[in-house]
């Protein structure tokens, strides 16, 4: 499954941003930021677009953190779901060719 907690620590990374830095940059505490990245806390759906800006995320990159940080709010089910019938892959939405 698309993991939320290593889409973020990967962007955190390729943006060279700390976890305190992009806390202050989202006008949070880097507890909220830790916690999820800790996979304690869900990231907040209506922040997440927020969350890829400030990250400078675009395109795919984007799409797959945004898509992580929704499916962190979804059933179970649904997303196993999806896995199942492959439309939803580790790395995303499966490519149709």
């Amino acid at each position: 499954m698309l993991s939320f907690d290593l889409v973020l620590l990967d962007s955190l990374k390729n943006a060279e941003m700390t976890q305190m830095a992009f806390a202050e940059a989202v006008g949070t505490s880097r507890s909220v930021i830790t916690d999820v990245v800790k996979g304690r806390l869900r990231p907040p759906v209506d922040r997440l677009k927020v969350w890829a800006d400030k990250l400078d995320l675009s395109g795919e990159k984007k799409e797959a953190f945004l898509l992580a940080g929704w499916l962190t709010h979804s059933p179970t089910e649904l997303v196993s779901y999806l896995e199942n019938k492959g439309i939803l892959t580790e790395n995303g939405l499966a490519q149709n060719d």
